[in-house]
C-alpha cells in the first residue's frame, strides 16, 4: 500500500466529487474485507474462506508434512500475532460494523465513513508487508515468492489529477477559440 499525499494545486480537487467519495469507500471496503479474509482464523467448514492464509498454511503442511512443520508452526504464530495487533482489530471492527454486518451499527448510512488516519495507514502498510512475508513462507516449499508493484496507475492518477484537469481545461478553451476563429 502506498499512501498518496494529494496536493491541490488548482483549487477544488476532483477527488472531492461524489464519484471519488464512493470510490474511496469502495477501496476501503476491498482493502478491509480482503485483509480480514487473509488473516481469518475460522476454518470451521470445509468450504469456508479459501483466501485464508491459515487454510493455505494447513494445506501446504498436509502436502509437505514434517519438512514444513517448523514453518507451519511459525506461520500460525505470526498469524495469531497479526490478529491481535491494534491495526487488525481496527480493520476487523470496520469489517464487522461498517461493511459486512453494518445494518445495526450504521447511524448515518452506508456512505458515511471515516477512514484511517495517516499513522493507521502506515500501520496498515506494515501489516500488508507482514502478510506478504507470511504468504511467501507458505509458498517457500514451491520456491516461489509474491512480487508486489511499487508504483501503480491509480497512485499516478491521483497524484496528477489536478494537473491533468487544469491542462484539459486550458486545451479545451484553446480549442473553442480556434473553432470560433476558424475560417475555411
Amino acid at each position: 500500500m502506498t499512501i498518496v499525499n494529494h496536493e491541490r494545486k488548482w483549487g477544488n480537487s476532483v477527488t472531492d466529487s461524489d464519484t471519488f467519495r464512493f470510490y474511496h469507500i469502495s477501496l476501503y471496503y476491498m482493502m478491509v474485507m480482503e485483509i480480514c479474509k487473509l488473516v481469518e482464523a475460522n476454518l470451521k467448514r470445509d468450504n469456508n474462506n479459501f483466501a485464508s492464509l491459515k487454510r493455505l498454511n494447513s494445506q501446504v503442511f498436509e502436502i509437505f508434512g514434517d519438512c514444513y512443520k517448523l514453518t507451519y508452526q511459525t506461520v500460525n504464530q505470526e498469524l495469531e500475532e497479526l490478529r491481535e495487533s491494534t491495526i487488525f482489530i481496527k480493520l476487523r471492527n470496520y469489517c464487522d460494523k461498517e461493511f459486512a454486518h453494518s445494518d445495526a451499527d450504521q447511524t448515518n448510512g452506508p456512505l458515511y465513513f471515516v477512514g484511517l488516519n495517516k499513522s493507521e495507514l502506515l500501520a496498515c502498510e506494515e501489516l500488508l508487508k507482514k502478510i506478504k512475508l507470511i504468504f511467501d513462507k507458505c509458498l517457500s516449499p514451491y520456491d516461489f515468492e509474491l512480487n508486489l508493484l511499487k508504483e501503480t496507475k491509480t497512485k499516478n492518477f491521483l497524484n496528477s489529477q489536478d494537473e491533468y484537469k487544469s491542462f484539459s481545461h486550458r486545451d479545451f478553451k484553446e480549442f473553442l477559440n480556434w473553432k470560433t476563429n476558424y475560417k475555411p
